[in-house]
Protein backbone atom coordinates (compact mmCIF):
# COMPACT_ATOMS: atom_id res chain seq x y z
CA UNK A 1 0.00 0.00 0.00
CA UNK A 2 1.40 3.29 -0.74
CA UNK A 3 1.34 5.98 1.88
CA UNK A 4 -1.04 8.15 -0.68
CA UNK A 5 -3.58 5.23 0.14
CA UNK A 6 -2.64 4.93 3.60
CA UNK A 7 -3.35 8.57 4.28
CA UNK A 8 -6.83 7.84 2.11
CA UNK A 9 -7.76 5.40 5.18
CA UNK A 10 -7.34 8.15 7.32
CA UNK A 11 -4.85 9.52 9.73
CA UNK A 12 -2.29 11.92 8.23
CA UNK A 13 1.20 11.13 7.72
CA UNK A 14 3.89 13.53 8.63
CA UNK A 15 6.14 15.42 5.93
CA UNK A 16 8.44 13.43 4.06
CA UNK A 17 11.50 15.31 3.05
CA UNK A 18 14.08 14.94 0.11
CA UNK A 19 16.41 13.18 2.16
CA UNK A 20 13.98 10.38 2.69
CA UNK A 21 12.99 10.67 -0.69
CA UNK A 22 16.77 10.86 -2.26
CA UNK A 23 17.24 7.47 0.09
CA UNK A 24 14.16 5.71 -1.26
CA UNK A 25 15.45 6.05 -4.62
CA UNK A 26 19.16 5.95 -4.13
CA UNK A 27 20.32 9.01 -5.23
CA UNK A 28 21.64 12.07 -3.57
CA UNK A 29 19.42 14.98 -2.52
CA UNK A 30 21.41 16.89 -5.24
CA UNK A 31 19.98 14.57 -7.55
CA UNK A 32 16.49 14.53 -6.33
CA UNK A 33 16.81 18.70 -6.55
CA UNK A 34 17.81 18.63 -10.50
CA UNK A 35 14.95 16.52 -11.01
CA UNK A 36 12.88 18.85 -9.35
CA UNK A 37 13.82 21.73 -11.15
CA UNK A 38 13.91 19.84 -14.77
CA UNK A 39 17.56 19.81 -15.16
CA UNK A 40 18.63 17.60 -18.56
CA UNK A 41 21.62 16.36 -16.53
CA UNK A 42 19.56 13.79 -15.06
CA UNK A 43 19.55 9.71 -16.82
CA UNK A 44 15.83 9.52 -17.61
CA UNK A 45 15.72 5.91 -15.42
CA UNK A 46 17.23 7.80 -12.42
CA UNK A 47 14.53 10.40 -13.29
CA UNK A 48 11.51 7.89 -13.66
CA UNK A 49 12.93 6.41 -10.16
CA UNK A 50 13.23 9.60 -8.60
CA UNK A 51 9.02 10.51 -9.67
CA UNK A 52 8.32 7.24 -9.10
CA UNK A 53 9.02 8.21 -5.18
CA UNK A 54 7.80 11.48 -4.79
CA UNK A 55 4.56 10.27 -6.65
CA UNK A 56 3.75 7.35 -4.04
CA UNK A 57 4.99 9.93 -1.26
CA UNK A 58 3.31 12.68 -1.93
CA UNK A 59 6.67 14.94 -1.66
CA UNK A 60 6.10 18.76 -1.68
CA UNK A 61 9.37 20.48 -2.11
CA UNK A 62 9.80 23.34 0.19
CA UNK A 63 8.17 26.57 -1.70
CA UNK A 64 10.32 29.02 0.58
CA UNK A 65 13.89 27.00 -0.04
CA UNK A 66 12.60 26.66 -4.04
CA UNK A 67 12.16 30.62 -3.45
CA UNK A 68 15.47 31.31 -2.41
CA UNK A 69 17.58 29.62 -4.98
CA UNK A 70 15.00 30.73 -7.96
CA UNK A 71 15.01 34.17 -6.21
CA UNK A 72 11.31 34.24 -7.40
CA UNK A 73 8.09 33.12 -5.55
CA UNK A 74 5.99 33.65 -8.56
CA UNK A 75 3.53 35.40 -5.97
CA UNK A 76 1.89 39.32 -6.58
CA UNK A 77 0.57 41.12 -3.32
CA UNK A 78 -2.58 42.46 -4.48
CA UNK A 79 -3.58 45.24 -1.67
CA UNK A 80 -6.96 46.33 -1.62
CA UNK A 81 -8.74 49.45 0.02
CA UNK A 82 -12.06 47.75 1.35
CA UNK A 83 -13.37 44.42 -0.42
CA UNK A 84 -16.77 45.17 0.54
CA UNK A 85 -16.99 47.68 -1.87
CA UNK A 86 -18.13 46.55 -4.35
CA UNK A 87 -15.99 48.29 -6.77
CA UNK A 88 -12.99 46.13 -5.56
CA UNK A 89 -13.89 42.58 -6.60
CA UNK A 90 -13.72 43.09 -10.12
CA UNK A 91 -10.23 44.55 -9.94
CA UNK A 92 -8.87 41.74 -7.87
CA UNK A 93 -10.60 38.62 -10.28
CA UNK A 94 -8.57 40.62 -13.37
CA UNK A 95 -5.78 40.73 -11.60
CA UNK A 96 -5.95 37.25 -10.31
CA UNK A 97 -7.08 36.27 -14.23
CA UNK A 98 -3.97 37.68 -15.96
CA UNK A 99 -1.65 36.47 -13.01
CA UNK A 100 -2.88 32.56 -13.32
CA UNK A 101 -2.14 33.13 -16.92
CA UNK A 102 1.13 34.46 -16.50
CA UNK A 103 1.86 31.67 -14.25
CA UNK A 104 1.70 33.46 -11.05
CA UNK A 105 -0.42 33.53 -8.11
CA UNK A 106 -1.69 36.52 -5.73
CA UNK A 107 -1.87 37.13 -1.79
CA UNK A 108 -4.89 39.30 -1.52
CA UNK A 109 -5.00 41.70 1.53
CA UNK A 110 -7.50 44.03 2.31
CA UNK A 111 -6.57 47.18 3.75
CA UNK A 112 -9.92 48.85 5.71
CA UNK A 113 -8.08 52.10 5.37
CA UNK A 114 -6.45 50.91 8.69
CA UNK A 115 -2.95 52.55 9.03
CA UNK A 116 -1.62 49.66 11.34
CA UNK A 117 -3.14 46.87 9.21
CA UNK A 118 -1.60 48.77 6.12
CA UNK A 119 1.83 48.52 7.67
CA UNK A 120 1.04 44.70 8.85
CA UNK A 121 0.09 43.84 5.11
CA UNK A 122 3.27 45.50 3.99
CA UNK A 123 4.93 43.42 6.34
CA UNK A 124 3.53 40.15 5.58
CA UNK A 125 4.00 40.70 1.74
CA UNK A 126 7.83 41.39 1.82
CA UNK A 127 8.36 38.81 4.37
CA UNK A 128 6.72 36.50 2.04
CA UNK A 129 8.78 37.48 -0.59
CA UNK A 130 6.37 38.08 -2.97
CA UNK A 131 7.76 39.52 -6.35
CA UNK A 132 6.05 42.87 -6.23
CA UNK A 133 3.19 44.67 -5.28
CA UNK A 134 -0.17 45.99 -6.63
CA UNK A 135 -2.15 48.53 -4.86
CA UNK A 136 -5.21 50.00 -5.32
CA UNK A 137 -6.25 52.38 -2.83
CA UNK A 138 -5.33 56.21 -2.83
CA UNK A 139 -5.44 56.69 1.19
CA UNK A 140 -2.63 53.63 1.34
CA UNK A 141 -0.81 55.28 -1.79
CA UNK A 142 -0.81 58.66 -0.21
CA UNK A 143 0.17 57.24 3.39
CA UNK A 144 3.03 55.39 2.05
CA UNK A 145 4.78 56.72 -0.30
CA UNK A 146 7.78 57.11 0.55
CA UNK A 147 7.79 53.75 1.72
CA UNK A 148 6.79 52.18 -1.95
CA UNK A 149 9.64 54.05 -3.45
CA UNK A 150 12.00 52.74 -1.29
CA UNK A 151 11.33 48.91 -2.09
CA UNK A 152 13.61 47.19 -4.19
CA UNK A 153 10.62 44.85 -5.95
CA UNK A 154 8.32 46.45 -8.27
CA UNK A 155 5.36 48.47 -7.69
CA UNK A 156 1.74 49.18 -9.44
CA UNK A 157 -1.15 51.09 -8.44
CA UNK A 158 -3.90 50.91 -9.77
CA UNK A 159 -7.08 52.86 -9.77
CA UNK A 160 -4.83 56.14 -8.51
CA UNK A 161 -3.28 59.57 -10.69
CA UNK A 162 -0.17 59.96 -12.35
CA UNK A 163 2.70 60.26 -9.27
CA UNK A 164 5.97 60.00 -10.25
CA UNK A 165 8.31 57.99 -12.89
CA UNK A 166 8.94 54.63 -12.01
CA UNK A 167 6.04 53.83 -10.74
CA UNK A 168 3.68 52.84 -13.25
CA UNK A 169 0.07 53.80 -12.37
CA UNK A 170 -3.32 52.31 -14.28
CA UNK A 171 -5.26 55.54 -13.66
CA UNK A 172 -8.86 56.75 -14.61
CA UNK A 173 -9.73 60.08 -15.87
CA UNK A 174 -11.31 61.55 -12.69
CA UNK A 175 -11.72 65.19 -14.16
CA UNK A 176 -13.66 63.63 -17.38
CA UNK A 177 -15.77 61.68 -14.81
CA UNK A 178 -17.07 64.60 -13.14
CA UNK A 179 -17.33 66.49 -16.32
CA UNK A 180 -19.53 63.78 -18.21
CA UNK A 181 -21.83 63.66 -14.77
CA UNK A 182 -22.59 67.45 -15.49
CA UNK A 183 -23.17 67.43 -19.02
CA UNK A 184 -25.72 64.51 -18.93
CA UNK A 185 -27.58 66.13 -16.09
CA UNK A 186 -27.15 69.70 -17.92
CA UNK A 187 -28.87 68.62 -21.08
CA UNK A 188 -31.65 66.65 -19.20
CA UNK A 189 -32.38 69.46 -18.16
CA UNK A 190 -31.40 69.55 -14.25
CA UNK A 191 -30.80 72.82 -12.18
CA UNK A 192 -29.62 73.50 -10.17
CA UNK A 193 -27.00 71.10 -10.07
CA UNK A 194 -25.35 69.28 -6.61
CA UNK A 195 -22.26 66.85 -6.62
CA UNK A 196 -21.31 64.38 -3.39
CA UNK A 197 -18.03 64.12 -2.54
CA UNK A 198 -16.37 60.93 -1.62
CA UNK A 199 -13.97 60.39 1.27
CA UNK A 200 -11.81 63.42 2.88
CA UNK A 201 -8.48 62.06 2.49
CA UNK A 202 -8.98 60.81 -1.05
CA UNK A 203 -6.94 62.01 -4.01
CA UNK A 204 -9.09 60.83 -6.36
CA UNK A 205 -12.22 63.68 -4.97
CA UNK A 206 -11.20 67.01 -5.98
CA UNK A 207 -10.72 66.61 -9.69
CA UNK A 208 -13.97 64.62 -10.14
CA UNK A 209 -15.68 67.73 -8.54
CA UNK A 210 -13.05 70.05 -10.63
CA UNK A 211 -14.83 68.45 -13.91
CA UNK A 212 -18.41 68.78 -12.75
CA UNK A 213 -17.13 72.54 -12.42
CA UNK A 214 -15.83 72.84 -15.43
CA UNK A 215 -19.13 72.19 -17.18
CA UNK A 216 -21.48 73.51 -15.11
CA UNK A 217 -19.91 76.68 -16.05
CA UNK A 218 -21.88 79.40 -14.90
CA UNK A 219 -24.56 77.29 -13.15
CA UNK A 220 -24.61 77.01 -9.38
CA UNK A 221 -22.88 73.80 -7.70
CA UNK A 222 -23.47 72.91 -4.28
CA UNK A 223 -20.85 70.65 -3.05
CA UNK A 224 -21.74 67.69 -0.32
CA UNK A 225 -19.28 66.47 1.50
CA UNK A 226 -19.26 62.29 1.47
CA UNK A 227 -17.48 59.46 2.80
CA UNK A 228 -18.22 57.17 -0.94
CA UNK A 229 -20.37 54.75 1.73
CA UNK A 230 -24.03 53.78 1.15
CA UNK A 231 -24.57 55.34 4.58
CA UNK A 232 -23.75 58.74 3.73
CA UNK A 233 -25.73 58.72 0.63
CA UNK A 234 -28.60 57.75 2.96
CA UNK A 235 -27.82 60.45 5.12
CA UNK A 236 -27.58 62.85 2.42
CA UNK A 237 -30.57 61.38 0.65
CA UNK A 238 -32.84 61.97 4.14
CA UNK A 239 -31.41 65.96 4.15
CA UNK A 240 -32.25 66.91 0.89
CA UNK A 241 -35.84 65.07 0.83
CA UNK A 242 -37.05 67.46 3.07
CA UNK A 243 -35.85 70.49 1.32
CA UNK A 244 -37.21 72.20 -1.87
CA UNK A 245 -34.44 73.05 -4.38
CA UNK A 246 -36.08 72.81 -7.79
CA UNK A 247 -35.76 70.12 -10.18
CA UNK A 248 -32.31 68.73 -8.87
CA UNK A 249 -29.23 67.25 -10.90
CA UNK A 250 -26.79 65.23 -8.37
CA UNK A 251 -24.10 63.56 -9.63
CA UNK A 252 -22.17 61.11 -6.50
CA UNK A 253 -18.50 60.45 -6.07
CA UNK A 254 -19.04 56.62 -6.67
CA UNK A 255 -22.38 54.52 -7.03
CA UNK A 256 -22.75 53.56 -3.77
CA UNK A 257 -23.10 56.62 -2.55
CA UNK A 258 -25.86 57.33 -5.28
CA UNK A 259 -27.53 54.35 -4.38
CA UNK A 260 -27.91 55.04 -0.73
CA UNK A 261 -29.14 58.26 -2.04
CA UNK A 262 -31.75 56.62 -4.59
CA UNK A 263 -33.13 55.03 -1.57
CA UNK A 264 -33.33 57.93 0.77
CA UNK A 265 -35.12 60.13 -1.88
CA UNK A 266 -37.40 57.94 -3.04
CA UNK A 267 -38.47 56.92 0.82
CA UNK A 268 -39.18 60.67 1.04
CA UNK A 269 -41.46 60.35 -2.01
CA UNK A 270 -39.19 62.67 -4.12
CA UNK A 271 -39.85 61.46 -7.73
CA UNK A 272 -36.31 59.96 -9.82
CA UNK A 273 -36.10 61.06 -12.75
CA UNK A 274 -38.73 62.93 -12.49
CA UNK A 275 -37.87 65.84 -9.48
CA UNK A 276 -34.28 64.38 -9.04
CA UNK A 277 -32.05 63.46 -11.88
CA UNK A 278 -29.19 61.04 -10.41
CA UNK A 279 -25.55 60.03 -11.77
CA UNK A 280 -23.38 57.67 -9.74
CA UNK A 281 -19.57 56.84 -11.17
CA UNK A 282 -18.04 53.35 -11.74
CA UNK A 283 -20.90 51.20 -12.74
CA UNK A 284 -20.81 48.95 -9.92
CA UNK A 285 -23.12 45.54 -10.66
CA UNK A 286 -25.41 46.93 -8.64
CA UNK A 287 -26.32 50.00 -10.94
CA UNK A 288 -28.00 47.94 -13.34
CA UNK A 289 -30.47 45.94 -10.88
CA UNK A 290 -31.80 48.66 -8.49
CA UNK A 291 -34.80 50.58 -9.40
CA UNK A 292 -34.55 52.66 -11.25
CA UNK A 293 -31.58 51.68 -12.44
CA UNK A 294 -28.89 54.27 -12.64
CA UNK A 295 -27.28 56.07 -14.76
CA UNK A 296 -23.29 55.98 -14.22
CA UNK A 297 -20.25 57.11 -15.31
CA UNK A 298 -18.87 53.82 -16.54
CA UNK A 299 -15.02 52.36 -15.96
CA UNK A 300 -13.92 48.87 -16.68
CA UNK A 301 -12.87 47.56 -12.95
CA UNK A 302 -11.86 43.74 -14.39
CA UNK A 303 -9.72 45.34 -17.26
CA UNK A 304 -8.07 47.82 -14.57
CA UNK A 305 -7.07 44.80 -13.02
CA UNK A 306 -6.19 42.86 -15.75
CA UNK A 307 -3.82 46.31 -17.14
CA UNK A 308 -1.97 46.44 -13.39
CA UNK A 309 -1.04 42.44 -13.00
CA UNK A 310 -0.06 42.69 -17.04
CA UNK A 311 1.88 45.46 -16.37
CA UNK A 312 3.46 43.66 -13.20
CA UNK A 313 4.42 40.60 -15.70
CA UNK A 314 6.17 42.90 -18.13
CA UNK A 315 8.42 44.25 -15.46
CA UNK A 316 9.08 41.36 -13.95
CA UNK A 317 10.59 39.71 -17.04
CA UNK A 318 11.99 42.99 -17.81
CA UNK A 319 10.05 44.96 -20.56
CA UNK A 320 9.78 48.69 -20.29
CA UNK A 321 6.06 49.71 -19.26
CA UNK A 322 4.85 52.91 -19.49
CA UNK A 323 4.30 55.25 -16.13
CA UNK A 324 0.78 56.20 -16.41
CA UNK A 325 -1.89 54.22 -19.02
CA UNK A 326 -5.31 55.91 -18.70
CA UNK A 327 -8.38 53.94 -18.94
CA UNK A 328 -11.29 54.81 -20.86
CA UNK A 329 -14.55 55.82 -19.68
CA UNK A 330 -18.14 56.26 -20.38
CA UNK A 331 -21.75 57.41 -19.39
CA UNK A 332 -24.04 55.07 -19.69
CA UNK A 333 -27.24 56.86 -19.46
CA UNK A 334 -30.30 54.57 -17.41
CA UNK A 335 -33.69 55.14 -15.67
CA UNK A 336 -32.37 57.78 -12.91
CA UNK A 337 -32.26 60.49 -15.45
CA UNK A 338 -34.37 61.79 -18.10
CA UNK A 339 -33.04 62.59 -21.36
CA UNK A 340 -35.54 65.53 -22.36
CA UNK A 341 -35.50 69.02 -20.59
CA UNK A 342 -38.02 68.48 -17.44
CA UNK A 343 -38.39 72.18 -17.39
CA UNK A 344 -39.20 74.56 -14.16
CA UNK A 345 -40.42 72.63 -11.11
CA UNK A 346 -39.94 72.25 -7.31
CA UNK A 347 -38.39 69.35 -5.79
CA UNK A 348 -41.78 67.82 -4.68
CA UNK A 349 -43.90 68.81 -7.72
CA UNK A 350 -45.81 71.62 -8.65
Amino acid sequence: MTERAATARGGAKPAITISEVAARAGVSTATVSRVLAGSERVAEATRTKVLGVIESTDYRPSGVARSLRLKSTSVIGLIVTDIQNPFYPEIVRGAEDTAINSGRSTILCNASNDLERELAYFNLLLDQRVDGLIIASSELVRRHLDLLRSLSIPVVIANHEYIEPGIPVISTPEETMGYLAAEHLIEAGYDPLIYVGGPDEGLTVAPRYEGFKKRAGEKEVMLIPGDGTLESGLRIGKQLGISPRGRLGIAAHNDLTAIGLLRSLLSEGIEVPEDVGLVGCDDIPLASVVTPSLTTIRQDQYEMGCLAMETMHQQLIGNPVKDDQLMTVELIARESTRTENLGEGLLHGE
